[in-house]
């Protein structure tokens, strides 16, 4: 019985990381296409999967722990393979073995798209902040003297966009 409450547990997980996979593709896709009210509201909707998935994630560890009762723990959190140990009907191991894999694939999967989304942003605020360079460069017109003290030119221009003298 306590088997099957983790099947249950391990399938709702799954679920919540195929969200999260679909939604990371539509961040992708918004910052793609450079959409900040599609971005905001997948962000948003990743929150709420993320909120979920802590859930599940406690209530998969109670599931575990469950089929432990009245046995020693091999850790203080048994993992799938530890629980693979213990459960004797083959269907249950079968079923139980399948998830795992399919889990492990949507998380690789996540984890890709997740990494591509952390190089898109990378790759917009590298943007963002060259287009701000341009509109205000630095300048640092700086001369020496012969004791090797640094003299700023006077004459230099000030590093402000808008020119208070009239």
């Amino acid at each position: 019985m306590s088997a099957k409450i983790l099947l249950d547990k391990l399938r709702k997980l799954l679920d919540i990381n195929q969200e999260l996979l679909k939604l990371g593709q539509e961040k992708t896709e918004a910052l793609k296409a450079n959409n900040l009210q599609l971005l905001e509201e997948v962000i948003k909707n990743e929150q709420r999967c993320i909120a979920m998935m802590r859930f599940a994630d406690e209530e998969r560890t109670c599931a575990a722990l469950a089929i432990f009762k009245g046995m020693e723990l091999p850790t203080n959190e048994p993992t799938i393979n530890d629980c693979l140990a213990v459960i004797t009907d083959t269907k249950l191991k079968e079923e139980l073995y399948s998830l795992q894999n399919e889990l492990l694939i949507v998380t690789s999967n996540l984890q890709n798209i997740n990494d591509l989304n952390q190089q898109l942003l990378k790759q917009s605020l590298q943007f963002v902040n060259i287009m701000l360079d341009s509109l205000n460069p630095q300048r640092n017109i700086t001369n020496y003297e012969s004791k090797g003290n640094i003299v700023k030119d006077k004459n230099a221009p000030k590093n402000s966009m808008f020119d208070s003298k009239a």
